[in-house]
C-alpha cells in the first residue's frame, strides 16, 4: 500500500496542496457573514483565505499546539487561533454561522460524537463543509494512509451525516478529462523512453523496480522518471481539479455541505 501526505503546507507546486485549496474555495461562496470555524485548521493558509472576507470573524482550531504556534506566527494579523478537540468544542449552541473541516472526520475514532458537536455549535440557519477521502479510490490506488481510523464511501457518509443534519448534499473531486488525457501521454512517453535505456537498465526496472513499485514512496519513483527518462509527472491545473454534483471520474474526495443542524441542544465542553 501507499503511504501519502498528512499535514499539507501552503506550497504552490505541490499537487496536494492545490486539491486542498480547492475546496477552500469550493467552499467559501457558501459562507454568510458571521462566525466562521475552521476545524483542524493545520498550517493556517486556510484561516488567511477565508480571512480576506472581512464580513466574517474567524477562529482556527486544532489540537497540535506546536502547529498552532506556527500559524500564529505566519498569520498573525487579525486572525485567532485556538488549540482545542473536535469532538469537545469550546463553545456555546449555535456560535457560528459557517464551519468548515477538511479531511478531519476521518482521523477521529469516535465520528459521531464529532458530528454531535458540528451540529450543536453551528447556527440553526448556518452552513458546514465537510471532506473526507472516498474508500473505493484509495483501496483502487492502493493508498493508506496509517492515521485514518477510517474512510467512507458515499453512501456511509450521508446516512452518517442526515443523522445530524437535515440538508446534505454531496459533491465530489476528482480530475478533469483533459488532465486524464495528460497523465495517459505521460505513461505513454515512460514506455517510449523505456525502450531506448540499455538492456540491463530495462531488466532492473522489470524484475526488480516493478515487482517492488508498491513500496516505493512516489516522490523517489518521480525523481527516477525524470532522470532516467526525461519526463515530469503532470501538475494539473487549478482549472483541472474539479468539484461537481454529480459523481467524476475515479473522484477521491467527498465534501458535504450540511444545513439545518438536528438537535441543537448539546453539551457544552
Amino acid at each position: 500500500m501507499k503511504t501519502v501526505v498528512e499535514r499539507i503546507e501552503e506550497q504552490q507546486d505541490n499537487l496536494y496542496f492545490q486539491e486542498h485549496l480547492k475546496r477552500y474555495l469550493f467552499a467559501m461562496p457558501y459562507f454568510q457573514p458571521g462566525w466562521t470555524l475552521d476545524i483542524a485548521c493545520g498550517s493556517g493558509y486556510g484561516v488567511s483565505l477565508l480571512g480576506r472576507d472581512t464580513s466574517q470573524h474567524i477562529i482556527g482550531i486544532d489540537v497540535d499546539r506546536q502547529t498552532l504556534c506556527k500559524a500564529q506566527q505566519t498569520y498573525a494579523q487579525g486572525l485567532s487561533f485556538l488549540a482545542a478537540d473536535g469532538v469537545r468544542l469550546p463553545f456555546s449552541v449555535g456560535t457560528f454561522h459557517n464551519i468548515v473541516t477538511l479531511e478531519t472526520i476521518e482521523h477521529i475514532t469516535d465520528d459521531r460524537s464529532f458530528l454531535a458537536e458540528l451540529s450543536r455549535v453551528l447556527d440553526h440557519n448556518g452552513v458546514c463543509v465537510l471532506s473526507t477521502p472516498n474508500r473505493e479510490h484509495s483501496l483502487r490506488h492502493q493508498r493508506k494512509n496509517p492515521y485514518h481510523v477510517r474512510e467512507y464511501v458515499a453512501d456511509e457518509l450521508l446516512e452518517l451525516l442526515s443523522g445530524f443534519f437535515s440538508m446534505v448534499d454531496l459533491f465530489y473531486q476528482s480530475f478533469s478529462a483533459s488532465y486524464y488525457s495528460t497523465v495517459a501521454h505521460y505513461a505513454k512517453a515512460i514506455q517510449q523512453e523505456k525502450a531506448h535505456l540499455p538492456r540491463p537498465m530495462r531488466l532492473v526496472i522489470d524484475r526488480v523496480y516493478r515487482p517492488l513499485k508498491h513500496m516505493v514512496p512516489a516522490s523517489i519513483t518521480n525523481l527516477s522518471v525524470r532522470s532516467l527518462l526525461k519526463q515530469q509527472y503532470p501538475q494539473p491545473t487549478a482549472e483541472e481539479i474539479q468539484i461537481a454534483s454529480d459523481p467524476l471520474e475515479d473522484y477521491s474526495v467527498l465534501i458535504a455541505v450540511c444545513r439545518q443542524p438536528i438537535g441543537a441542544t448539546g453539551r457544552l465542553a
